[in-house]
């Protein structure tokens, strides 16, 4: 059973799509104890913020959920439970992006101009490494967990040792700032993008650049995402401003070749989160939206051809979905005790869950209280 991740940008909200049709089952909540004095909780501790979540990260084998959030805390979840693991709270300053190491040992995440490296076994803080810049994009571990690949606004990728905090090399030359990174699926390789969609393969350990495939036209990019297989790189961009009149491009490339396979414009939209299959057949985008009216839908694409394959709808402009990760090891579906709502410092919503079938797109809706 492979099961896509979602999570909800203002309603901290962490939904999880089947790509299978199963009977959903959902996780038993009756041990997690209510405060002194309480008598009763609506919704559920499990796979919740105080706000939006920005980004989720998922160890290899999918037992590890990495969340960060409006509320400027990064969690930590048991994913086949939903239970949290650890709470790291009060970080200060925007968070950006998490990453967590394949094998789940090592957490980090952006912090403004910092990243932070946090130790999963013994809950501490190994380092906070500065000099990256107020910026946001993805960052990396390589496949053995070892190296920690961070893009930086002034067109550097610099890399870390995650165990000592040490620089391990710079990688530059980036036009208009390096925004994308990923590692290829031989783990030797590291890709890098620039501002204007053009891509780097790099020999990372000894920081020598082996090949690029430059941008035939200037398009805007700020995602880079290696299919599981290496065989496909999606590139993709977004609106420079809210008032951005110009479409948007999502492109599929051959990584080989660097022949563009198929690309799509979108107007007063564009992809806010991509995630291919484990099986890198599909491609899933999260389209959203600068008019807040419009629906804002996950996309599931056929990633040779583009074809659209199924529309997954029902999220607007205040639950339109920011990040997306597969597990490709649950063996069952169980939905997500959703993370309460809160609104204007209230009390909590009735928590609410959204359950879709990818193969039969028919939404199976259910309220947990």
């Amino acid at each position: 059973m492979k099961i896509l991740w979602t999570v909800r940008h203002f309603s901290a909200l962490v939904l999880l799509f089947p790509l299978t049709a199963v009977d959903a089952a959902q996780p038993s909540q009756g041990d997690d104890p209510l405060p002194t004095d309480a008598v009763l909780r609506l919704g559920s501790l499990r796979l919740r913020h105080k706000g939006g979540i920005h980004a989720l990260a998922l160890s290899r084998d999918g037992s590890l959920l990495a969340s960060a959030g409006q509320d400027l805390a990064v969690r930590l979840w048991d994913a086949r439970t939903f239970k949290a693991v650890a709470n790291v709270e009060g970080s200060g300053g925007m968070l950006g992006a998490v990453a967590l190491a394949p094998d789940g040992k090592t957490v980090a995440w952006r912090n403004q101009g910092r990243v932070v490296i946090w130790d999963v076994a013994t809950r501490k803080q190994r380092f906070v490494l500065d000099g990256h810049g107020n910026w946001r994009p993805r960052l990396v571990f390589s496949h053995d967990g070892s190296t920690l690949a961070v893009p930086c606004g002034d067109g550097r990728v610099r890399l870390w040792n995650v165990a000592t905090g040490k620089s391990e090399g710079v990688l530059e030359g980036h036009t208009k700032g390096a925004v994308g990174v990923a590692f290829a699926a031989d783990g030797k390789t590291l890709l890098t993008l620039d501002a204007v969609g053009s891509v780097s393969f790099w020999d990372w350990p000894s920081g020598k650049r082996l090949r690029q495939l430059p941008a035939t036209e200037e398009l805007p990019a700020n995602q880079l995402l290696v299919s599981p297989d290496g065989s496909t790189l999606a590139i993709a961009g977004a609106p420079t401003s809210w008032t951005d009149k110009e479409p948007i491009v999502l492109r599929l490339l051959d990584a080989s070749t660097g022949k563009e396979r198929w690309r799509i414009a979108y107007a007063q939209q564009y992809p806010a989160a991509l995630a291919f299959s484990p099986d890198s057949k599909n491609l899933v985008v999260s389209v959203d939206g600068l008019v807040k009216s419009a629906d804002h839908p996950l996309e599931v694409r056929d990633a040779a051809t583009g074809k659209l394959l199924r529309t997954l709808a029902g999220h607007d402009h205040e639950t339109g979905v920011t990040d997306l990760v597969f597990n490709p090891m649950a063996r069952r579906f169980i939905p997500a005790a959703a993370m309460a709502r809160f609104v204007s410092g209230t009390l909590p919503m009735a928590a609410r869950a959204v359950i879709s079938s990818v193969t039969r797109a028919r939404p199976r809706r259910g309220v947990f209280a």
